[in-house]
């Protein structure tokens, strides 16, 4: 009975054991599709950010362009109206003037590229580390459930020799005692045999006497 309460014991330890560790699973798992979600919202609002950041620029562009062009036409009218040599003066400053608001433009524009691929940097090694980070959790999760499950095989290798060895005493304990009834019959029947040799003999020497 100690033995079979020992045993549901021993079986009730191991049920709880894997109930928590599947319970561990689970939560891992739960936290690994928190972390996936919450990065694809971040992915989400930032491309709604950059989003929103190329319209504002592609709309100032635009209010740039017609009230560059307005602007052209009203300089176009007063420059009809000036002298020749005023246009051409008038036309160089506003070379100069075009080429250093292209610079400024090409310049707003490139920091708007780098700061793009730097974010966009950012972004890729965020998710990779957290991808790195997700492997290293499964890697630790099936190492601790690889280790789980060598203890419970140790176990029931342990609990499967402690019954061979309990069947093993229990059969040597029967061949004793079945040993100890042999001997034990043989000596009766020993004594029997020489109980009746010594009445046969009475009788032998009362039948001569």
């Amino acid at each position: 009975e100690e033995e079979r309460l020992r045993r549901e014991a021993e079986e009730r330890r191991i049920a709880e054991e894997l109930r928590l560790a599947e319970e561990l699973r689970l939560a891992e798992e739960r936290r690994i599709a928190e972390e996936k979600h919450r990065l694809a919202e971040e992915h989400r609002v930032a491309e709604e950010r950059r989003l929103a950041e190329e319209e504002r620029l592609r709309r100032e562009a635009e209010a740039h362009r017609i009230a560059e062009e307005r602007r052209l036409a009203e300089e176009r009218r007063i420059a009809q109206e000036r002298s020749l040599a005023e246009e051409e003066r008038l036309r160089r400053e506003e070379e100069l003037r075009f080429a250093e608001e292209r610079r400024i433009a090409e310049e707003t524009r490139r920091l708007a590229e780098e700061r793009r691929l730097a974010e966009e940097r950012r972004l890729a090694e965020e998710r990779r580390l957290a991808e790195e980070r997700r492997l290293a959790e499964e890697r630790r999760l099936a190492e601790e459930r690889r280790l789980a499950e060598e203890r419970r095989l140790a176990e029931e290798r342990r609990l499967a020799e402690e019954r061979r060895l309990a069947e093993e005493r229990r059969l040597a304990e029967e061949r004793r005692l079945a040993e100890e009834r042999r001997r034990e019959e043989e000596q009766r029947l020993q004594r029997v045999t020489e109980e009746r040799r010594r009445i046969a003999e009475e009788r032998r020497l009362a039948e001569e006497a």
